[in-house]
């Protein structure tokens, strides 16, 4: 139930069950233990997310028609909207108002809105007609909604008013957005800007929405290749040689590309698919990689393998399974494939992503095998026996059920090639036909890349300083060769971490403290969190400046403008650089107040992974908060059927509560380490053969 009120903004309260609760249930299922974490982890950081939450006002009003027959648009709009997670603000028989990430809101909620928006268009035209109504859409994104101490959340009435003008300028099929694409939005669809309008907010973009953008041009980007490419000759030849057999064979091969960081696994692939999609009958590609933040989801990477295959953007949260289920009932109703095979294989495919987001749990016993055979499905019904090119980069980095699945799933049959990266430490990996391993480059080689990376400072003293400080890695000589460019061979830093801290020394004071958190909170790092964390509304600014500086880039650069969405470091030797030369005590303070903002969001419904969690605040000094999120995360690895990821979980809560006294110091302290021993067990059975 909602509550709404005039003024100076509009107030949203929710109830669950017609009952005021002071937070969320708790999503596994453990009633009371969200109020016993809070107040180990202090009410004031928790209340913090929810104070400080930016919205999505769409606006929508219907024309024409009589009047019944608006109202019966209308509520199927809303409807519509209340699926995708929106909240009705107001309305009547001829317009609505609804917010969407004002309630449980998703990762990317101007994504959310848009593809709402886009949905409601076409629910518009098909209902054409004499008398059909049509439908105009306006939007406003980045609207701050404030809550008050009773938790009801404040929409400033101006963003309410743009979002409504904008739908009285929109063209029907065409809405209008104001105040940005998100990254996730600018992936999924087409825009236009337009002239700024009078009246919105300071002058806001406008941003006319065109339509769905192909999944093509998501991918072209991933494969930019910088520089020309120096050596690796036999390594090239190897993968040619396998992607021909593959061709000739109709079978599936698998080949791994093994080296240390920064000798350039990734350019190779990246030469190695530019020359296959060059040839005269093009393999089709599948490429995805696997990441800190997917080694403790389960599923995780087989997730984003089959977002790949159907052409999707990486996606979590509701909106992303319900996407990925209709794409694959709808690719999979195309072909012969049996129905009842068709259904089982989107339920499989589901089970995976809420397992994965932390959304539900379920039996494990057969889950692997069935996202295994829905993989297999997917793979058989490609149109043609078209060969295909598949690529995971950074293997090592996968959660183990996902590698069970990749070790399970054969593609017998179908010509395909499956090329990986990883650490040379990697284990757990799938069987594969050929291992490539790469070092460091050396002699002809290495000064053919260095002199190439200096382009007009490949003066002797200028190469010969870059090949004796660069040891032959291939990152090095990046980074090193950029300095000799930027600065002069005769301020060559001894190391490539010189390079970095100088580069990190020249940013401005507000850039420096956002690449600081975002090294805190790891590789992978969202734009709304360092806004929590810094205390700055809009980091546009400085983010630009980080990203044109080289020292992070956007996932998707597809809407570079946006300050919002995913950013990650360009390397990973950036970020070392980075968290090393914080002291220790700011480090702790850092990872206290990034689990405490995100342990914040979990309990307001965000799906957080909870190892992650965990980790900060171990990290930060709160062994009591960390051990109730290890529990939650051995939970999830339990219902996963990871056994062995498990048995780590609870053996970390076991070992917090150590920390905390002989003697448990609360009732939720008892619980924790009962429910952790007993974990243990059926993780132990689980993992014995």
């Amino acid at each position: 139930m909602f509550d709404f009120s005039d003024g100076d903004g509009t107030s949203v309260g929710t109830g669950w069950g017609g009952a005021t609760r002071t937070g969320p249930p708790d999503p596994f299922g453990n009633p009371g233990a969200l109020e016993d974490i809070d107040e180990e982890l202090g009410a004031p950081e928790v209340t913090l997310m929810r104070e400080r939450r930016r919205v999505v006002v769409v606006a929508l009003a219907l024309d024409g028609g009589d009047l019944e027959r608006r109202a019966g648009l209308a509520r199927t709009l809303v409807a519509l909207a209340y699926k995708r997670g929106g909240v009705l603000l107001g309305g009547d028989d001829a317009s609505a108002i609804v917010a969407f990430g004002l309630e449980i809101a998703g990762e990317d909620d101007v994504a959310t809105a848009v593809a709402f928006a886009v949905d409601a268009e076409q629910v518009g035209r098909d209902a054409q007609g004499r008398d059909a109504p049509t439908v105009r859409i306006g939007a406003r994104a980045g609207v701050p909604a404030t809550a008050d101490a009773g938790g009801r959340h404040r929409i400033p009435a101006d963003a309410v008013d743009e979002a409504r003008q904008l739908s009285r300028d929109a063209q029907p099929g065409r809405p209008l957005l104001a105040g940005g694409a998100s990254r996730l939005s600018a992936a999924h669809f087409a825009f236009r800007e337009l002239p700024a309008r009078r009246g919105l907010h300071r002058r806001a973009r406008v941003l006319e929405v065109l339509g769905p953008r192909s999944f093509d041009e998501r991918d072209r980007a991933l494969w930019a290749r910088r520089g020309r490419f120096v050596g690796r000759a036999a390594a090239l030849a190897e993968l040619g040689a396998r992607l021909d057999a593959v061709i000739a064979g109709g079978t599936q091969q698998r080949v791994l590309i093994r080296g240390a960081v920064g000798v350039g696994k990734s350019r190779l692939c990246a030469e190695f698919v530019a020359r296959a999609l060059a040839r005269p009958e093009a393999p089709r590609l599948v490429a995805t990689a696997a990441t800190p933040a997917t080694t403790v989801l389960p599923y995780g990477l087989i997730v984003e393998l089959v977002q790949a295959w159907l052409g999707l953007p990486p996606g979590r949260g509701r909106d992303g399974r319900a996407q990925v289920a209709g794409r694959l009932a709808h690719v999979l109703a195309r072909t012969d494939a049996d129905p009842a095979a068709a259904a089982e294989a989107a339920r499989a495919v589901t089970e995976a992503m809420e397992l994965r987001d932390g959304a539900t749990m379920y039996d494990p016993a057969d889950l692997r095998d069935r996202v295994a055979a829905a993989l297999e499905l997917l793979r058989a019904q490609l149109p043609g026996g078209h060969p295909q090119v598949v690529v995971v980069e950074d293997l090592h980095q996968a959660d183990t059920p996902s590698l069970d699945v990749l070790r399970a799933a054969r593609a017998d049959g179908v010509a395909e090639l499956l090329v990986a990266t990883a650490r040379p430490d990697a284990g757990g990996l799938p069987r594969f036909e050929a291992v490539i391993d790469l070092g460091d480059l050396h002699g002809v080689e290495l000064r053919e890349l260095v002199v190439d990376r200096l382009s007009e400072a490949a003066t002797p003293l200028g190469v010969a300083a870059v090949i004796a400080r660069a040891g032959g890695n291939p990152l090095f000589v990046e980074e090193l060769a950029r300095a000799v460019r930027e600065q002069g061979e005769d301020a060559v830093p001894a190391t490539a971490r010189d390079v970095i801290a100088a580069r990190v020394d020249r940013l401005t004071a507000l850039a420096k403290t956002v690449l600081q958190f975002a090294a805190v909170a790891g590789p992978l790092g969202r734009a709304r969190i360092l806004e929590e964390l810094v205390g700055v509304g809009d980091l546009s600014e400085p983010l630009e400046e980080l990203c044109a500086e080289g020292l992070l880039i956007r996932a998707d650069d597809a809407a570079p403008e946006s300050g919002e969405g995913d950013l990650a470091f360009a390397r990973g030797l950036v970020r070392e650089v980075v968290y090393d030369t914080l002291a220790a005590g700011a480090r702790r303070d850092a990872h206290a107040r990034i689990g405490k903002l995100l342990a914040s969001r979990f309990f307001a419904g965000r799906e957080e992974p909870p190892a992650v969690i965990a980790e900060h605040l171990e990290r930060g000094g709160e062994p009591a908060g960390a051990a109730a999120f290890w529990l939650r995360a051995g939970r999830l690895s339990l219902a996963a059927d990871d056994g062995e990821g498990a048995m780590a979980y609870f053996r970390r809560t076991l070992a917090l509560e150590d920390e905390l006294g002989a003697e448990p110091p609360s009732a939720a302290s008892r619980a924790r380490r009962a429910e952790a021993r007993i974990g243990y067990e059926d993780a132990r059975r689980l993992a014995t053969p």
